[in-house]
């Protein structure tokens, strides 16, 4: 089933992710349970990252898989351009499956995947050009799900429900900057986390309270979350775009 590890590996992850965090609140040395919540943190965007890289290269792998079963389907053009390494695809494989998986992995392993700007080049070629992830009709279903946040939409969800017509459309545009706004700053402190030990000039940034470490945890946790749903759903949409039959979906785990 696609992106069945992906998801698997990213609940293991943020697990972890958490116990750390419950761990660095009864330790009583304040300046050793800064460096455990900053690790709870980082653990946390890590997991992130290796989810986009395993659903990029789980979906690119079904679509490789699928060409080969049907190979008068159409790939669009901006699948077409992805470079695949040739020492993959002449190595001994035990399945073309797998020999895909590896095409795929090959492919994503140098990248990282933080920022919305490189999720959304990423995997915006399995969406149709007037749904592409992130876009305000597809953030408007965000701004509603019972986990949304003043914190990433710059808006409550029981004041967002409120709302209708331009008040509404205009709520939802500005989400969508208030969105990037709080992962660019999520990736930018576990960028200076692992990059400079959390010393971006001279001192270390403070934290300035614990639950404020949860909350960066819940908030990566909810764009993956959100993310993995609309990849799932979008991904056997994509496939018969491409024309591919209902067999051939079915048979790379993208029948619905």
């Amino acid at each position: 089933m696609r992106l069945r590890t992906a998801r698997r590996h990213f609940t293991e992850d943020i697990k972890r992710s958490k116990a750390i965090f419950e761990h660095a609140r009864h330790v009583p040395n304040k300046s050793l349970q800064g460096d455990l919540l900053r690790s709870s943190f980082m653990f946390s965007v890590g997991a992130l990252d290796a989810f986009f890289c395993d659903a990029f290269g789980d979906l690119v792998s079904r679509t490789l898989s699928a060409l080969e079963k049907e190979p008068i389907a159409t790939i669009m053009d901006n699948f077409e351009n992805l470079s695949v390494p040739a020492v993959v695809l002449l190595k001994n494989a035990p399945t073309d499956g797998w020999r895909w998986r590896m095409a795929a992995r090959a492919m994503i392993e140098k990248e990282n995947v933080l920022s919305i700007t490189q999720i959304k080049k990423l995997f915006n070629r399995f969406f149709e050009d007037s749904e592409k992830l992130f876009c305000d009709n597809r953030l408007e279903g965000w701004m509603t799900h019972g986990r949304a946040t003043n914190r990433v939409f710059g808006i409550a969800r029981s004041d967002f429900l409120h709302l209708s017509g331009t008040d509404r459309i205009s709520a939802i545009k500005n989400g969508n900057k208030q969105l990037n706004s709080r992962y660019k700053v999520l990736f930018q402190r576990r960028h200076d986390c692992i990059h400079n030990c959390d010393r971006p000039k001279v001192a270390p940034q403070a934290i300035a309270r614990i639950g404020s470490i949860k909350n960066m945890i819940n908030d990566i946790e909810f764009l993956v979350d959100r993310c993995h749903d609309e990849l799932y759903s979008e991904f056997p949409r994509f496939l018969n775009r491409c024309g591919f039959s209902a067999v051939t979906r079915n048979q790379v785990g993208a029948s619905r």
